[in-house]
């Protein structure tokens, strides 16, 4: 029984990639890869723009809640809202 090595369909009969290829797979790579970096950047910083409205947002609430309230006691000559009433002696004691 004889074999024979033929060099030639040796090298054709290997699976791989050719330089070429890997090059190619590379570049397509290396493009697809700075898209998503710059997708994500950019949703990023749009979470950043949105909290930071969302803070604004919630923080002028807050001030609106809290002048509404004074603003509705404004006419009131009844209780107060808050605490007791400042007259100058709170401050420093009572001198009867």
């Amino acid at each position: 029984m004889i074999i024979r090595y033929d060099a030639k369909n040796s090298i054709r009969q290997q699976a791989g990639i050719t330089l070429v290829e890997l090059m190619v797979a590379l570049t397509i790579g290396s493009f697809l890869m700075i898209g998503a970096v710059q997708i994500y950047n950019q949703s990023r910083h749009a979470f950043v723009i949105n909290e930071s409205i969302a803070r604004v947002q919630e923080t002028a609430q807050f001030a609106m809640d809290t002048i509404e309230a004074d603003l509705r006691m404004a006419s009131n000559w009844g209780r107060h809202s808050r605490g007791a009433a400042i007259d100058g002696r709170s401050l420093i004691g009572d001198p009867d």
